[in-house]
This record gives C-alpha cells, structure tokens and sequence, in this order.
C-alpha cells in the first residue's frame, strides 16, 4: 500500500507529464470548414494497429484492415493504413486541442495541438496624408496570428507592423503600394493605392519632324512623373510606347493620320491627329488650277486695257474739240448739219442761228438737251 508521501509525487509525476504532453505538442493551425492531416511520425516496421487520440479518448483507430471512428469524428476523419495519417474535414471547434497517436502499442513521440483559426479578410488601406506626408493603415477583420506586410511592385517594404509612414520624394510620387495580411491559413492583398499623386497629364502635343521618305512624330507633355504615352492608328495600338514613333514612307502610310495617347494612375489624354506623309494632288486638279491661274490673269489684263480705252475717250468727249449734235433725230432726217461749237461764243449766237436756221427749213431746230456726243463727228 502506497503512503501518502508516494501518492503526492505520483501525482505530481502524472499532472506533470499532462502538462509536458500538452508543451511539447506541436502547434498546428486549421481553418474553420477546412481540413487538416496530422502525422504520426516516421514509422520503424510494418503498421500493424494504430490509435489516434483527442485528448484521453480515442478519435479513431485502425487494426487488421477494420477502421473505427468515434463521437465527432465519425464521417468527418479517415485513416490511411499505409503512413498512419489522419485526416479531419469539415472543422469546428468540437476539433480543437491536443492530438496524440499509439502505433502498435507504442505511443508516437510526435503530438499535435490544433487550434481554428477565421481566415484573413481584404485588406483596406486607409490613407491619411499632407502635402509632404503620408500615412497608410492596413486594417483586417482578423486579428489572430494575423501578420501584415508592404509592397511597393516587386519590392517588399521593412514596415510590417500594419501602418507605412513616407516621407514624400521624387521617387515616391506616383508609387502605388499594396498591403498583404497572412495567418497560418490564409492570404489575403488589398487594392492597390498611391501615396503621393502625381499631377494630371494634360493634352498631348505632337512635333513632326520628316522628309521625304522617312517621318519622325514625338508626343509632349507637360507631366513627366509616372507618364505613359502610346501611339495609335484608328483602332490599331501601334508597338512604340516611348514617345516617339519612328515611320518609313510606304503606300499604306500615305494619308494616314496618328494620335498619341498619354496617363498616368491618375488621369489620360488624348492628342489631335495627326498625318505623317501627305498625299501627292492629282495631275489633272494641278493642271486644272495653273489653266483657271491663266484665265483670271487674261480677264484681268482685258479688263485694265479697256478701263484705259474708256478713260481716254471720256476725256476726248469732254475736250473743247468735240462737236456734238443739238438732236441726234434731226440729224438723221436731214443729214449732217454745221455743227455747234461747244463754248461760250456758240451759246451767245444761239439767237442768230435760230433765225437763220428758220429761213432754211422749219423742220430743224437746236433742241434744248444736253448735247450728246456722236462719233461720226470727231475730226
């Protein structure tokens, strides 16, 4: 019969080899409505029976080809009888806590303790920033064992403690950065943000320097930082993404007209189109135009000699050398009369040669209109 001296330290031995099992269990993590294998370890001969414990009571065992699973375990684990693995389904908390495993009789020095653990949700970034600070917070709806990390493209950043603080630079503008959470059971990438934007592209402007087999068409902006341009013909994206575009003079390209297309993450422009090689007119509109050229010029020249013509025999007509008929009627009916000098002295005798012309003929007189002149009269 045991004193009570030996009962105390037999169960202080017991209590603590409970609490020896329990720290060196291996920690593994399960995620909720998952899967999880566990091991028993490497195996010295041929599996002959094996007993996978929960705690102190049996979850399922296996011995001369016959599987038996008990309580929950039931229609979630199997067993496979060649490496001794078991495998939970569809886990919950009835799962969690430690695993141990008896391999024919001997009990495995590998133990497991499972813990469930939400898998991670989408990151959101918060954005608190100034004009030359930024601040960017990555928040998650999980928060055990969960870690969070930065990437700026390909390169991880050190802060990972769920907040980046920038100062703002050059190279920093326009730099688009991700925040990236993990736990033990899942992975999970925000959007991506930018820290500090970049001004707006504005509208691109396109310089044409070419010859006449080869063109060279540069795109401008006033932006540079994060600037992307690219050039287009109609809906065909054309390879040449530098800014410049490089063209040899073919059939196909004649006529052609090219934009030139710019953005940045924040903002995109378009550029007026623009025709690199223009076509050659037709012969026949060539012709056409130096022959219309010639007639204008003919009709012009027609036109200022006969305005001359015209001056020059208005200004005889009005000389003191012409003679004009009183009545262009009654020179027709009686032929060609003397005719009347047009000065003051004729315009004094008019009297006298009234009368006389009375004595001649009743039928001619000087009529009182202004005189006209006739041409059968210039001497």
């Amino acid at each position: 019969m045991l004193t009570r001296e030996v009962k105390v330290v037999y169960l202080l031995h017991v209590l603590a080899s409970s609490i020896l099992l329990v720290a060196a269990g291996d920690e593994v993590y399960g995620k909720k409505g998952g899967e999880i294998t566990l091991s028993p370890g490497s195996l010295s001969g041929p599996l002959e029976r094996i007993v996978w414990k929960h705690g102190d009571d049996k979850a399922i065992e296996w011995e001369a080809g016959q599987t038996v699973a008990y309580r929950q375990f039931r229609g979630s684990t199997t067993l496979d009888a060649k490496t001794g693995e078991m495998t939970i389904t569809k886990l919950d908390s009835r799962f969690i806590g430690l695993y141990s495993s008896d391999v024919n009789g001997v009990q495995a020095t590998k133990r497991w303790t499972l813990t469930l653990l939400d898998p991670v949700s989408k990151p959101i970034i918060v954005k608190n920033c100034t004009e030359s600070k930024c601040e960017l917070s990555c928040k998650n709806e999980a928060t055990v064992k969960v870690q969070c990390a930065w990437r700026n493209g390909e390169e991880e950043l050190r802060q990972s403690d769920g907040t980046l603080k920038l100062e703002k630079t050059d190279d920093k503008v326009g730099k688009a950065y991700i925040c990236n959470c993990s736990n033990p059971v899942s992975f999970a990438v925000s959007d991506q943000i930018v820290a500090f934007d970049p001004d707006p592209v504005s509208k691109p402007i396109i310089v044409k320097n070419c010859t006449e087999s080869k063109c060279e068409l540069s795109c401008k902006n006033e932006a540079t930082v994060k600037v992307q341009c690219a050039w287009r013909n109609g809906e065909e994206e054309l390879r040449q993404s530098d800014g410049t575009l490089k063209l040899e003079k073919t059939d196909d390209k004649v006529g052609k007209a090219y934009i030139c297309n710019c953005s940045n993450p924040v903002s995109f422009a378009v550029s007026d189109q623009i025709v690199a090689f223009d076509p050659e007119p037709p012969i026949g509109l060539i012709v056409g135009l130096l022959f219309l050229i010639i007639i204008i010029i003919i009709i012009g020249a027609i036109a200022i000699l006969f305005k001359k013509q015209l001056k020059e025999f208005v200004q005889t007509c009005r000389g003191t050398r012409v003679y004009c008929l009183g009545n262009s009627d009654a020179a027709n009916e009686g032929g060609a009369k003397e005719a009347v000098p047009l000065n003051k002295n004729a315009a004094g005798n008019q009297d006298g040669a009234n009368e006389t012309s009375e004595g001649k003929s009743s039928s001619t007189h000087i009529s009182n209109e202004e005189p006209q002149c006739h041409p059968a009269l210039f001497k």
